[in-house]
């Protein structure tokens, strides 16, 4: 799970009740995430997130977070 801003990505992580000890950024990568599954993407998506290709998130974190 993605966002434009990690606090943004925090956020929306809390108000679906993912830990946020599941946060994901290994240093140096610029590619701040949640690694969710199961009822979890359910959660996500139930609450607006929207559900993209491998291809598409690589693209968004490229786009937003390698500058």
């Amino acid at each position: 799970m993605v966002a434009l801003s990690v606090s943004d990505l925090h956020e929306f992580a809390k108000s679906i009740g993912v830990n946020k000890c599941w946060f994901e950024n290994k240093k140096g990568k610029k590619r701040p995430h949640y690694d969710i599954k199961g009822k979890q993407i359910e959660k996500a998506i139930g609450a607006g997130a929207i559900l993209v290709t491998r291809r598409e998130l690589s693209t968004f974190l490229k786009e937003n977070y390698d500058k």
